[in-house]
């Protein structure tokens, strides 16, 4: 592979069971002066998990998910041991395009975040 140029390479894969298959992939050129690598996961027959991104927007704490998981809340603890409690946010939440968010104060103390299927 020549580092000047790019190139496409498809992979066909055949599953041989329902799961949860991780990909991985490394190209590199014979003299080592170039590699690209990509990790794939396939969810089939199983549902992929729904995954809870927070960010520190406007002096804000924005928590959001996709609007595929509408059906799913937030809930919140702030002491993260098995024991611990967890309380269901009762904020509004908004719906913009192909994302869920609910936007929260900037606490001083810790505070810990799962998404919940009622």
């Amino acid at each position: 592979m020549n580092t000047n140029f790019s190139a496409t390479m498809t992979v066909i894969a055949t599953a041989s069971a329902n799961g949860t298959w991780t990909n991985s992939f490394v190209v590199a050129d014979s003299q080592g002066a170039a590699s690209a690598n990509a990790v794939q996961v396939l969810y089939i027959g199983v549902t992929p998990p729904v995954f809870l991104s927070i960010a520190l927007t406007n002096n804000q704490v924005l928590l959001s998910w996709p609007s595929s998981a509408g059906n799913y809340g937030i809930q919140v603890t702030t002491n993260f041991v098995p024991s611990a409690t967890w309380a269901t946010l009762a904020n509004a939440s908004t719906t913009n395009g192909s994302s869920i968010s609910v936007p929260l104060p900037v606490m001083k103390t810790n505070q810990f975040f799962r998404l919940y299927n009622p």
